[in-house]
């Protein structure tokens, strides 16, 4: 049927039009339990779910909860939530990724089902309208988003939590410039509510005020089941280049790579630095390659033979000669990640 045929039958009064809102939920396949699954918590989990708990029913305050990697503070903010919801508040969870948030919302999803909304900047006009307009008209609710989440429409808030609160995602680069802590601080005074701030290397920030007593600390220093935290070797290089090791891989790194190998594991290596050489320059006569536009050091490729700019994108071809005394005396220092590979090799 054309549009006109069915404006003919309703102004015959034949047909009614009803306006109805279509909803469009963000995320389709989030699988809801039947039964929600009972969180049990270690001694130490126990202790700092206690301790928070009781910051929760006082006034406006921040709490800091330094937790170790793997120590359960997940598992503490869904006790938390719990509270919340059954004394029908609503609670705020920030991430500060949107990487991170479905899975995040599939977590919350499971346990609170419909009760969830999420809001994050891959979210369409309408979308993010659809979960501003859910959020208004619920008085219980969980809403889980990124930094931007801090702004939403939510009411009678019980708690607001932050995890990975040393993250500078949290912080806006481009107008209007904000803080989702500090936006989250002033919603806290605002609710008369807790901000809980989580992360297992805090900002120096948050830590500084814990220590003088603006915020409340709470700590977990053992992991969950008393899992055992890796190994860490730190590795003096200098130390290495003196017992006559000329490479940038220590013995104790090349024995481990080499035993996993044997035992047929995997290896990751983790470099910030593309590239083959770091800095190019003249032992002669102290020059140093740079680029024009952004006046820092260029990066030697070797796959193209191209000393590059990972700025601004500026390359030229290696030279053999330096540009300025003409003498060969080239050094190449700095490692890249090319250097790794073909050493490795």
């Amino acid at each position: 049927a054309t549009a006109s045929s069915l404006k003919t039958l309703v102004n015959k009064g034949i047909l009614k039009v009803i306006n109805e809102p279509k909803r469009r939920y963000p995320y389709k396949n989030l699988i809801k339990k039947e039964n929600q699954t009972k969180i049990n918590l270690s001694n130490s989990q126990k202790t700092a779910f206690d301790s928070i708990l009781s910051n929760y029913f006082d006034k406006a305050n921040v709490t800091l909860l330094y937790g170790i990697t793997g120590s359960g503070k997940t598992s503490i903010y869904l006790k938390l939530i719990d509270e919340v919801i059954n004394n029908n508040k609503s609670a705020l969870f920030l991430v500060p990724e949107i990487s991170l948030t479905p899975q995040m919302l599939q977590i919350f999803y499971q346990r609170y089902g419909k009760k969830v909304f999420v809001i994050h900047s891959g979210l369409s006009a309408g979308q993010r309208a659809d979960e501003y307009r859910n959020i208004l008209e619920s008085e219980s609710c969980v809403v889980v988003g990124t930094r931007s989440a801090v702004l939403c429409p939510i009411k009678n808030i019980g708690i607001i939590i932050m995890d990975e609160e040393h993250e500078s995602s949290y912080k806006a680069e481009n107008n209007p410039k904000y803080h989702a802590r500090t936006l989250a601080k002033f919603r806290c005074l605002e609710n008369n509510c807790l901000l809980l701030i989580g992360s297992a290397t805090p900002s120096i920030n948050s830590m500084y005020n814990s220590k003088i007593g603006k915020y409340n600390l709470v700590t977990l220093e053992e992991r969950f089941n008393k899992n055992p935290l890796p190994n860490v070797y730190i590795i003096d290089m200098k130390d290495e280049f003196r017992s006559g090791n000329n490479s940038f891989l220590s013995e104790t790194l090349k024995q481990k790579l080499e035993s996993n190998l044997k035992e047929g594991g995997q290896s990751i290596l983790f470099l910030n630095r593309r590239g083959t050489h770091t800095l190019i320059g003249c032992r002669s006569c102290g020059y140093v390659a740079k680029c024009p536009n952004c006046e820092i050091a260029l990066t030697y490729h070797s796959k193209n033979n191209r000393l590059m700019c990972h700025y601004c994108g500026y390359s030229i071809k290696m030279f053999d000669k330096c540009p300025e005394c003409e003498n060969e005396n080239i050094k190449m220092l700095g490692v890249g990640t090319q250097l790794v590979e073909n050493e490795l090799k």
